[in-house]
Parts: structure tokens; C-alpha cells; sequence
């Protein structure tokens, strides 16, 4: 089988090139310009990008202007970036080989996105020339890492936006197939020096163990990836249906049920950890395996009430409130997740701290939030409409002094709520607590109090006046003659 038609074998089994456009990245080596040619020859929409790292004076110039002419030969559009990787790893504390690779990924994406735009294409990847021989390399690095499935069965044909068409081809094949064709490539002199580890695996041990054995490492590891990739799609199609099964979200907050984690394998719920962080953040960047084992403990734990809170990489935390097990940036974005989940249970919460005296007519949003206050007189009380956040009370009451909207971030929870009908009592803090409200988010419950009183908490019950037709009901029984009502309305302009 032509080497051409080997590639795209191989990519039609996985719809590697089933878009609209592919970016090559091309560094001018056997690899990439065998990549670049291949998928020119098969037809693809195709666009390069080159990236010169600078680390090889001379030698990168050389290597763009190899790859600039190739393009331009045939007419493929062609960009290139140059950055100091040197200086900028220096600068970031990280190898010159991780900052290559962060520069080369997020100058890919970049031009990704522009030809996207610019073109009106919905689909546009980005292919790498990742061959059998990378994947060897990496599976033994990988396993001496201590690594699991994942790191084994790594790099994939597709991740995300990234395709790998090369992965069924050994380097020679390509360094053949462009010399068969007459097309010129770099050498980069470094990758023969035993000066790094991807090195001296290609250069030293893996020679080594071909002489000992009498076998190709290459192949056989290239076996044991087929295998181990099959196995790994098997799991992670049982972990996308045990992620749906798992999910408890806090309004938009995504978050997994602990209770349901527990009752599955630790590889699927080590797995579904991975997942919700990866969905949370973007990326799986510098979450380790020290991180994912302090999770799986917090999911284990016994946090039938309350809220836990453990720190993770820059500054973000993972929660565990009652069965609910999520991430989220930071305390500003954990006060925000816990205030819906007190939304969830019927209250009402907003960041700012309103103190608002009731008066008739007014119709003002509550500072720092989407909610607006209404204040109404109603002289008809045989035609009511309720719901949750509305509350009525004689008008006589504004006589026994001011009543006001507010949170106890303004005025504190030491307060005293009695339900109607109820010869006793609780503070905010303690009817707060057995009602399950976060502690992070009860300074921001909003509740209507007169002195030192407690008249109505939205969604939780009322001292006075009533909420619905059973508290009307009960509310006429005891006698009252109110004459005209007030109606007090808290309206959310955007509902969760």
C-alpha cells in the first residue's frame, strides 16, 4: 500500500479529515513535511503553519524558508510565527521544550480561529505529525511515570480540534517517502544527541532493547497501544454514562452527586473527577494525581450536612456541599454557587446589601443583583394572584414602625422568625441551619424584618399578613380586618 493511502486508511477509521479545513503545523523536519505533503496531495483544504523557536540561530531561518517555498510552490497559505522561546521559558520557570509546545499549540489555535472566521468555516483542525515511533517514546516515558491508561494510550488520532493522520507510519516510511519524491526537509541536529529523555529513549534504550530481544520495540508497543486503546474507549464510554447518572448541577454550576460516585468503581469515579474538573476549567493542566486523590477522599467522606472546601491549583478549590461534589475558581465564585443552591430550596439571594424601607409604589431593583422590589396597595382582596415571592400584609402595619427589605450581610441574622400560627420561634442563624442553607450564603438570604422581627422570608415562610390561599384562608379565620393591603413582590429579571 502507497504511504498516501496508508495515511488516509487510517484517518477515514477515525474522520480525522471529515471538516472543513485542515492547519498543518510544519516545523520543516521529515515528520511535518511529509504531513504537509500528504494531505496537499489527498485534496484537503489545507493551510501551514510554521513556528521558529529561535533556539538554532542560523538553522531555524533556514528551516522557515524551506517550508515558506514548499507552500508557495503550491499555493498553500502559509504563516509564521517567531518567538524567544529561551527567554520566555526563563521568564515562566518551565523547560524550553514545554514553552515550545505551549507557543506552537496556541499559535495553531489562533490561526484555527482566523481562518474560521475570516473564511466562515465551521469545522477547521489542526493536524500534528505525531508518528508510530512518537508513540512508542512516549508510552515508555509515560509508564515510568507512573502513568494509567491515558498517559499508555497517548497521543490519540483525535484530540479536541487536534488530529494525528501519522500514527499508523514508523519515521522511516516518511523519511523514505520524501526521498522517493525529490522533497527536501531540515535536520535537526539535536534529536540525534542522547540529551534528553525522548532521546535517549530513541537513540539508546530502545536500540538496546531491539539488540537484546531481537525485536522491534516500536511495533510491539505500537500492538499494545491498539489494545490498550480499545479498552480505554470502553471505559470511557461507561464513565460518559455514569457522568449523565452522577450529574446534581447547582443551577448552571455543574457539579456530580457523591452518594452516586461512591456506589462505582474507583476507576470510573477517579475518571468522573477528571471529567467534571476538565469540564469546569477548560483543562486538565497541572491537576495531578495528588489532586485526584485528595477528591476521591472528600467524595468518600462522610459530609451528610454542611460544606467542605479544599484547595486546588491557582487558587481554585473543590467543594463538597451535602451530596453535591463541584469545583469552582475561587471564594468569590464558591459564595455564588452555594447563594443558587439556597436559590434551589425556595429563598431568595443577592450580593449586595440592600436596606430598603416599604413604601407604596416603589419599584426599585435591590443594589448588586437582577432583583426588583414592588410595593403595592391592593383595594380588592377577592382578586389575588400568588406565587412564592409575593407577600401580603395589612397596610396598617407601616404604622408600627418601618419595615424593611434586607440580607443579613446588612443588618446580621441575629433576628427572630416565628411562623404564622406558631407559638415559638427560631433566630435567622438556626432556622437558616435547619432549613440546609449554606453558611457561605446566608448573610445573603433576603427577608423583610420590623424592629427586631422577622415578618417575611421569600420562599420560607411569613409572620404576618399571608403568601398563597391556605395562609389567606387562615389569615380571614383569625378575624382580621385589614382594609387595604400591601403587596410586596421580589421579581428576578433573570430566573435560574
Amino acid at each position: 500500500m502507497e504511504l498516501t493511502d496508508k495515511v488516509l486508511e487510517f484517518a477515514g477509521r477515525y474522520a480525522l479529515l471529515d471538516c472543513d479545513a485542515v492547519i498543518a503545523g510544519c516545523s520543516g523536519g521529515p515528520d511535518s513535511m511529509a504531513l504537509l505533503d500528504i494531505l496537499h496531495e489527498a485534496g484537503v483544504n489545507l493551510y501551514c503553519v510554521h513556528i521558529n523557536h529561535n533556539l538554532r540561530p542560523g538553522d531555524c531561518d533556514a528551516d522557515e524558508a524551506l517550508v515558506k517555498s514548499y507552500c508557495e510552490g503550491r499555493d498553500i497559505p502559509f504563516v509564521s510565527y517567531s518567538y524567544d522561546v529561551a527567554a520566555i521559558a526563563a521568564q515562566d520557570g518551565v523547560s524550553e521544550e514545554t514553552e515550545g509546545r505551549k507557543l506552537r499549540y496556541a499559535a495553531f489555535a489562533e490561526t484555527a480561529s482566523k481562518v474560521s472566521a475570516d473564511k466562515g468555516l465551521s469545522d477547521v483542525r489542526i493536524a500534528v505529525a505525531h508518528h508510530k515511533d512518537d508513540v512508542a517514546e512516549t508510552m515508555m516515558m509515560n509508564l515510568f511515570r507512573g502513568s494509567g491508561l491515558e498517559g499508555l494510550v497517548s497521543p490519540m488520532p483525535r484530540a479536541g480540534q487536534v488530529i494525528r493522520p501519522l500514527l499508523s507510519c514508523r519515521k522511516s516510511e516518511l523519511v523514505s517517502y520524501l526521498e522517493d519524491k525529490g522533497i527536501a526537509y531540515a535536520t535537526d541536529y539535536t534529536n540525534s544527541e542522547a540529551c534528553c529523555t525522548r532521546n535517549e529513549w530513541r537513540n539508546v534504550i530502545f536500540p538496546d532493547i531491539e539488540k537484546e530481544t531481537g525485536r522491534n520495540p516500536v511495533e510491539a508497543l505500537s500492538r499494545t497501544y491498539g489494545l490498550l486503546a480499545e479498552d480505554l474507549d470502553h471505559i470511557n464510554r461507561e464513565v460518559a454514562g455514569a457522568y449523565i447518572l452522577c450529574l446534581n448541577s447547582i443551577g448552571p454550576y455543574r457539579a456530580l452527586s457523591a452518594e452516586e460516585m461512591e456506589r462505582l468503581h474507583p476507576s470510573i469515579r477517579s475518571r468522573l473527577i477528571r471529567k467534571l474538573w476538565l469540564e469546569t476549567f477548560g483543562s486538565l493542566t497541572d491537576f495531578e494525581q495528588v489532586n485526584l486523590e485528595d477528591c476521591m477522599k472528600m467524595v468518600a467522606a462522610d459530609v451528610t450536612e454542611g460544606t467542605a472546601v479544599m484547595d486546588m491549583p491557582f487558587a481554585r478549590k473543590a467543594v463538597r456541599h451535602d451530596d453535591r461534589f463541584f469545583f469552582c475558581a475561587d471564594d468569590g465564585e464558591l459564595r455564588k454557587i452555594l447563594c443558587t443552591a439556597a436559590e434551589l430550596i425556595g429563598l431568595v439571594t443577592c450580593a449586595g446589601s440592600p436596606d430598603i424601607k416599604i413604601e407604596p409604589g416603589i419599584a426599585l431593583n435591590l443594589p448588586d443583583s437582577d432583583i426588583t422590589l414592588r410595593v403595592e396597595i391592593i383595594e380588592n382582596s377577592s382578586e389575588l394572584e400568588y406565587n412564592n415571592y409575593s407577600w401580603f400584609c395589612p397596610e396598617d402595619i407601616l404604622s408600627e414602625g418601618d419595615v424593611t427589605i434586607t440580607c443579613g450581610r446588612s443588618c446580621g441574622l441575629k433576628y427572630k422568625f416565628t411562623r404564622a400560627g406558631s407559638g415559638s420561634g427560631k433566630e435567622l442563624r438556626r432556622f437558616f441551619t435547619d432549613l440546609k442553607v449554606p453558611q457561605e450564603a446566608r448573610d445573603s438570604v433576603i427577608f423583610a424584618k420590623q424592629g427586631d422581627r422577622v415578618l417575611w422570608i421569600p420562599g420560607a415562610g411569613h409572620a404576618e399578613g399571608f403568601t398563597g390561599i391556605r395562609s389567606k384562608e387562615k389569615f380571614d379565620e383569625a378575624g382580621s380586618c385589614p382594609g387595604r393591603l400591601l403587596k410586596i413582590t421580589l421579581e428576578r429579571q433573570v430566573p435560574l
